[in-house]
């Protein structure tokens, strides 16, 4: 249900049930039972168009091109970056990656390309999108600089310049999200967008589970960064945004994901202990297995299988003045606030602070 929303508000309980119900029908008379996923996503277009939205934002499952999204044909599309999730790393993996991605691309439609590298571009061109634009000719990030509770960032792209904007998140990365996001919606209008409404869009921007702030003393951090280019991101959003006296890590991983990597991006922060759990999921990665990994690193290691428990053994481990980082999957994200709601420790963060 947390999937789908109108107007930034979480559809019902009952609508969603409605929906779900709704589709549940048609899919019997399927000649191969649907998946959740497209069960999923059927449900949301049913919605979008009961409710007739003006514009759908719709995101990709799961590459592209045989994704179940890919029966919309998009106004614009776009495509952040070309990473190596889904794949065993092997071989030519970004460009079949990337000729997945780029399935998602309607001719003669705007592509918004986040992913600026030579060897792939190729694949998105022959698609036959217009224009390409490409971020760092096109679009891109003038300049940044940290504020609180996030960063004041300056875009440009071909439709305009926005200088001076408040964005309530962390790390370059979001900055390039931020720009390819503003050029995506100008390309939609085909035009300008306003200071103000640019302001007012990215001021209010909230991404649950990404950089989330949870609590202040100890501070506490939750990140679903499941994989290797995720767990660099975040290391390096971490190392900006925050200074801590002692950091202590909570990790819960799902298959197929690869935990080494996974910890030895996030070893670049120098967890004093690493809290390893077992994510909520049929694909966790036992918590003795992380530890293990962890260990033959050189890393403090302590095994609390239960993730709200983990959470809850870090806070007790750290100072006022230390950081606790909980990372890994998006599947520990629910424990860790009820750990935190749970727990005497100043929750959240407030407009202005930090």
């Amino acid at each position: 249900r947390e999937r789908l929303s109108l107007g930034g508000e979480m559809i019902t309980e009952d609508e969603f049930g409605d929906l779900i119900g709704g589709v549940a029908n048609y899919a019997q008379a399927a000649l191969e039972p649907p998946s959740y996923f497209e069960l999923l996503t059927a449900a949301a277009l049913l919605w979008f168009s009961s409710e007739a939205v003006d514009a759908a934002l719709v995101e990709v499952g799961l590459l592209g091109r045989f994704d179940a999204t890919n029966v919309v044909d998009a106004e614009v599309a776009v495509v952040t970056n070309v990473g190596r999730d889904h794949t065993d790393g092997r071989g030519e993996w970004r460009r079949a990656v990337a000729g997945e991605k780029a399935g998602i691309v309607v001719e003669g439609h705007p592509l918004v390309l986040g992913e600026p590298a030579a060897d792939v571009r190729d694949l998105f061109v022959s698609e036959g999108a217009e224009p390409v634009l490409v971020r760092g000719e096109d679009f891109g990030v003038e300049n940044t600089r940290l504020a609180v509770g996030g960063q004041v960032v300056s875009l440009w792209g071909p439709y305009s310049h926005h200088r001076e904007v408040y964005l309530p998140m962390y790390g370059p990365g979001q900055a390039d999200n931020a720009a390819a996001a503003l050029t995506a919606v100008e390309a939609f209008l085909g035009g300008p967008l306003g200071d103000d409404a640019v302001a007012e869009g990215l001021g209010g921007i909230a991404l649950p589970g990404r950089m989330e702030v949870l609590a202040r003393r100890p501070l506490v951090v939750v990140d679903g960064a499941h994989n290797k280019d995720a767990a660099r991101h975040l290391a390096l959003s971490i190392s900006e945004a925050f200074t801590a006296s002692r950091l202590i890590l909570v990790l819960g991983v799902l298959d197929p994901h690869d935990p080494t990597e996974i910890i030895d991006e996030l070893s670049a922060l120098s967890p004093e202990v690493v809290v390893t759990c077992t994510a909520p999921s049929g694909r966790a990665v036992p918590a003795e297995l992380l530890a293990a990994a962890g260990a033959d690193r050189g890393l403090e290691v302590e095994v609390v299988p239960e993730p709200t428990d983990a959470v809850t053994r870090a806070v007790g481990l750290a100072g006022e003045d230390d950081l606790v980082l909980v990372a890994g999957t998006f599947y520990i994200v629910a424990p860790a606030r009820r750990a935190v709601s749970l727990l005497d420790v100043q929750e959240g963060r407030e407009e202005g602070e930090f």
